[in-house]
């Protein structure tokens, strides 16, 4: 296989594409790649790979999967069956999903509700909710009768996923925190809007909802199959609970969880056929497909070769050649003129289809709900802007999508 287009597994820390990293670093907060090694295919796969890593731009844990599962029998709640079900706070808080939003996904199917529970060693964990559209899978769990002590951070030792007796997928899991990315990629409380930061400058949790139990989530991915997801048989089993500090697991109860349902889903994207250039960068895009809860864009971009000069400690400077990304797919500008220059929450692909093949796929999952008929333009990183200057509508190329596709530019 040429080196050229290698497949590399990102595991990182931070759930962000190495490419945004390196072009965009004033856009996202501590950014730091922690792992590559060679795979598959030519693609660079943005994934979980089995191994669990905070969902958001600033969490951080890491703790390992195991493969086997048990089933338990259950019911699942169809959105048919009940006038609109009340959605978890992971789901409809931290995806910023208005009432609207929350409504479409379950008319269209996307979100369904399981109504699942299993207890052991006096803690109940209840399947709730999922979303699923044709590349990716969102599941939420309320776990009652586990707390851990204020500044600690729950965690499941392990968990395992079949999906249709399959584990082809990727995956991320973590408790939900009550963060989100602000406009400028800080984090800041989802209830308020308020910063998640303390005055020393360290991250605030909140971890214990309301009624005093809390939440975990499961993001799975599988760029390989289209539908992949939809309407599939899932097993899932977790074990083992406590705490996690600096990627390390401590077990504080001992126990094991396991639930067995049928995914909802459906595919709602909308898909734009553009072949529009993207500046004087190489590319061309050639195709857009934007669910509520993902993007997928396909290019032609052929190999262009490029030197990186790097400073390095003892204040002399190096020189390094390596091939060119093609201009990232960082956000959408709305009917309303509202622009989201940053919505990746993770577990996406980035490269080259094939080994002789120019084209070109830059994917992953939106970190909230977004309506795509309600995208005006489509954004592609540009460059990059100096010093400590936040992006803006100048560092992207605006690509036009529907109605409004003349207004390329």
């Amino acid at each position: 296989m040429s080196n050229d287009r290698i497949l590399r597994t990102l595991q990182q820390d931070v759930e962000i594409p190495e490419v945004v990293r390196k072009k965009a670093d004033q856009a996202f907060a501590k950014i730091r790649a922690e792992q590559e090694e060679t795979g598959m295919d030519n693609k660079k796969v943005v994934s979980y790979n089995k191994k669990r890593t905070g969902r958001k731009v600033f969490s951080k844990r890491k703790i390992a999967a195991v493969a086997a599962v048990a089933a338990l029998a259950t019911a699942t709640v169809t959105a048919g069956a009940a006038a609109y079900m009340k959605w978890s706070t992971g789901m409809a808080e931290g995806m910023q999903a208005t009432e609207t939003q929350q409504k479409q996904l379950e008319d269209n199917g996307m979100a369904a509700f399981t109504s699942q529970s299993c207890t052991d060693a006096g803690v109940t964990v209840t399947a709730e909710q999922s979303i699923t559209d044709n590349y990716n899978s969102h599941i939420s769990f309320k776990v009652e009768g586990f707390q851990v002590e204020d500044g600690q951070q729950p965690d499941f030792g392990s968990i395992s996923v079949l999906v249709d007796g399959k584990e082809d997928l990727n995956l991320d899991a973590g408790f939900y925190d009550g963060i989100i990315a602000g406009d400028d990629g800080m984090p800041v409380r989802a209830s308020d809007g308020s910063s998640a930061l303390d005055e020393n400058g360290d991250m605030m949790y909140y971890y214990v909802q309301e009624d005093g139990s809390m939440e975990f989530d499961i993001n799975m991915n599988n760029y390989s199959e289209k539908g992949f997801f939809i309407g599939k048989d899932i097993q899932v089993e977790l074990k083992d609970l406590g705490t996690v500090d600096k990627a390390e697991f401590t077990k504080t109860l001992e126990g094991t969880w396991s639930f067995e349902w049928t995914l909802g889903g459906a595919d709602t994207a909308k898909t734009y056929t553009l072949n529009q250039p993207l500046g004087d960068s190489g590319a061309t895009i050639q195709t857009v497909e934007i669910s509520p809860i993902s993007v997928y864009a396909e290019y032609n971009f052929p190999l262009q070769k490029e030197t990186i000069t790097t400073e390095n400690e003892d204040g002399t400077t190096s020189e390094s050649t390596t091939f060119k990304e093609a201009p990232a797919l960082m956000g959408i500008k709305l009917k309303d003129g509202t622009v989201i220059k940053n919505m990746y929450m993770g577990g996406g692909v980035i490269g080259y289809q094939n080994n002789s093949s120019d084209d070109y796929v830059y994917a992953y999952a939106t970190d909230r709900i977004i309506d795509p008929d309600q995208i005006a333009y489509v954004l592609f990183l540009n460059d990059t802007p100096v010093g400590d200057q936040g992006l803006t509508e100048d560092n992207f190329y605006e690509v036009a999508v529907g109605e409004n596709q003349q207004g390329d530019r």
